[in-house]
């Protein structure tokens, strides 16, 4: 059975993704919600920017590292929705336990069709 390559390029966006991630905590805080962007003009909110920036790391940085498209994917996708659930104050165990079941599912979901 052959290996797939590993794609190099998922590390140089997992390293972009975070760097501006990290840049985007330390510059502009919680409190002020829309920031404005002074050449253009346009107030644009933080917490998207924030959940996509993480979401771009952690893709990028788990498909890299499990040589899986998929499994970055989901692995993303997971602690995303857990942070927005912890965000709208969903933090029951039963949430956890739900996200967790659902996720589990969607691996074997994808193992069976690779």
């Amino acid at each position: 059975m052959r290996r797939k390559k590993r794609s190099w390029w998922f590390l140089g966006i997992a390293l972009l993704s975070l760097c501006g991630f990290l840049y985007f905590i330390n510059a502009f805080s919680p409190e002020t919600l829309p920031f404005k962007l002074s050449s253009l003009n346009i107030q644009l909110p933080t917490l998207p920017i924030f959940f996509v920036l993480l979401f771009l790391f952690l893709f990028s940085f788990f498909a890299f590292v499990l040589n899986n498209n998929a499994r970055g994917f989901l692995i993303g996708l997971f602690a995303v929705i857990y942070l927005l659930l912890r965000f709208y104050h969903f933090t029951q165990i039963f949430f956890l336990i739900m996200l967790v079941a659902i996720f589990t599912t969607l691996t074997l979901l994808f193992a069976k069709r690779a």
